[in-house]
């Protein structure tokens, strides 16, 4: 497992009772998803004049995993405060995969 947080930040320094607190987490990833392998078979065929004949021969298909491993976010603090996802997604398409985590809070 290779997840690392380069950030935790608020959207503001100080907040007063009832404001909405806005969390953002910035991460990378470098785990991707398990494809798994797959055997297959091709069927050779043969003809001429006298008659045919065919072989088969297995193959195995071994994809690279491209994409990230999901990940959620989930915070929590020593007040007791609900925090609620409102998005997390993956930035980029190539490893180590950048993601950004928002939440939301009321404070």
């Amino acid at each position: 497992m290779a997840l690392a947080i380069t950030s935790i930040t608020f959207d503001k320094p100080v907040y007063n009772p009832g404001d909405v607190i806005t969390l953002t987490v910035d991460y990378t990833s470098t785990d991707l998803i398990s494809v798994p392998e797959v055997t297959s078979t091709a069927t050779v065929e043969l003809t001429d004049a006298a008659g045919s004949t065919s072989g088969t021969s297995d193959f195995l298909v071994q994809p690279a995993g491209t994409e990230p491993e999901p990940t959620t976010a989930v915070v929590t603090d020593n007040r007791g405060g609900a925090w609620a996802l409102v998005s997390n997604a993956f930035t980029g398409t190539t490893a180590p995969f950048p993601g950004v985590a928002v939440l939301t809070s009321a404070a």
